[in-house]
């Protein structure tokens, strides 16, 4: 026989954090002025109950407080007495740990205080407009079959490729191919509330989440981009729209906390590389254009190759002469006289996919981690003057050592390889600044030759 259930309720413990009354209320209206990819529970899906979701809001105002708060102070009493690296390092994210813990709550199993358990910051969330379900890509007819196309005026293709389904199917199903949709036009409202000798650093995070980052996937690339409405009669009108570069690197002076950071935590600084370009009539043609100067960049072709075809870059090559010396057969036929991988630098994993096999595709990827997100934040922001491109690069983000792994029937191969991604290597041509180290800086300097404030 079952026991029976309790007659009396027992208590509920209490937030002994937020057992004050010095707590203040922070309320913001945030326009999502990029289509929002995902989101829900599902990869790639919005949720149709809760699209904007709370623990992802959460998740990312706690990415961003480390980026701003991470670091721990260079006078740190405990700090100066590590006398060697690991040390260092151990307390670092020891210290980083803790204090983000008191503040955003503990994982369950972590240890720690009962008493700090509990988050401090109490997340609302109301989703004022559901916005549209849009497809960024299309089925049209072509000759006798079927063919895809970007819908440009949703996003830049470059960006949502995650998006966009194998041209197998496209054949096999025709106009009945699936295609995810992504949500435009969503409207939310963010109310937090915590105590007041922690505003500051409350602050901090929604400032760099609403200037850097987003909502949903792909915000580096500028999906899922948000932009504070200060007109909106539900928000609290705190702060001011960012006029110009000047106004953005003074409020990173103002929110980022100096310090030492753990190694591969990424953090913004004061000093750090950003950019404000593509200045356009819209938010999307900004958008477009900055996705477009990175798609220029990364599928570079010119007629210096012999083929006039092929990439400039060496990885494909690369990857045929792996597959040559591991599994044998015919020599491939090699043109490009550059090695190694430089195009890691902007992000992993990378699959490459051959027209012609062998090979099969490959994936680069982390020796010890399937990924590791780019370093390189590109997105529209609305400025008070109009709409601009943003481009930065988070600092203390180091390339992980890399492997290749592919397939051979149905088998999966780890190819044998020293990994390089730098561009001395690479013998990329006269379209990259060989003045530099690797890919990504390349990048940057090229962008900042087209940009100005």
């Amino acid at each position: 026989m079952r026991k029976p259930p309790p007659t009396e309720v027992p208590p509920v413990q209490s937030y002994q954090a937020l057992a004050t009354n010095n707590q203040v209320t922070l309320t913001r209206v945030y326009d999502v002025i990029t289509p929002l990819m995902g989101g829900g529970v599902q990869p790639n899906t919005a949720d149709p109950i809760t699209l904007i979701r709370g623990p992802s809001v959460r998740g990312q105002l706690r990415f961003w407080w480390r980026a701003c708060y991470g670091g721990t102070p260079n006078d740190d009493a405990e700090l100066l007495q590590c006398y060697d690296e690991k040390a260092r390092q151990r307390y670092l994210l020891h210290s980083m740990r803790e204090r983000e813990g008191r503040l955003w709550g503990w994982a369950a199993g972590q240890k720690a205080d009962p008493a700090t358990g509990p988050s401090q910051v109490l997340i609302t969330i109301e989703v004022l407009k559901m916005g549209q379900a849009k497809k960024p890509f299309l089925i049209e007819p072509k000759n006798n079959g079927w063919k895809l196309k970007p819908d440009q005026n949703v996003a830049p293709s470059y960006a949502a490729f995650p998006l966009q389904p194998p041209s197998a199917e496209v054949d096999r199903h025709g106009p009945n191919t699936p295609i995810p949709t992504v949500q435009c036009g969503v409207q939310f409202k963010l109310t937090l509330r915590c105590p007041a000798a922690l505003q500051a650093e409350v602050e901090a995070a929604l400032w760099a989440w609403d200037t850097f980052g987003g909502i949903g996937a792909r915000t580096r690339r500028g999906f899922g981009a948000l932009q504070r409405n200060y007109r909106h009669p539900d928000d609290d009108g705190a702060g001011a729209q960012l006029r110009n570069l000047t106004d953005l690197q003074r409020m990173l002076k103002k929110h980022v906390r100096g310090g030492i950071w753990p190694e591969q935590v990424p953090h913004l600084a004061p000093d750090m590389r950003v950019l404000l370009c593509c200045r356009r009539n819209d938010v999307h043609t900004s958008w477009r254009c900055i996705i477009k100067e990175l798609h220029a960049f990364r599928q570079h072709r010119s007629a210096e190759m012999p083929s006039g075809q092929r990439s400039d870059w060496p990885e494909a090559d690369e990857i045929r002469r792996l597959w040559h010396d591991t599994f044998g057969g015919s020599p491939p036929k090699v043109e490009h006289p550059g090695t190694g991988f430089p195009r890691a630098a902007f992000g992993l994993p990378i699959i490459f996919h051959f027209n012609s096999t062998p090979p099969e595709d490959t994936t680069l990827q982390g020796s010890e981690c399937d990924r590791w997100a780019s370093p390189l934040i590109l997105r529209p922001l609305l400025l008070s003057c109009g709409p601009a491109a943003l481009a930065a690069i988070l600092e203390n983000s180091r390339l992980p050592d890399l492997k290749l792994v592919t397939t051979k029937g149905d088998q999966k191969y780890d190819l044998d390889t020293k990994m390089v991604s730098d561009l001395e290597s690479a013998s990329v041509g006269a379209f990259i600044n060989t003045n530099v180290d690797n890919a990504l800086d390349a990048f940057w300097e090229q962008l900042k030759k087209q940009c100005s404030d």
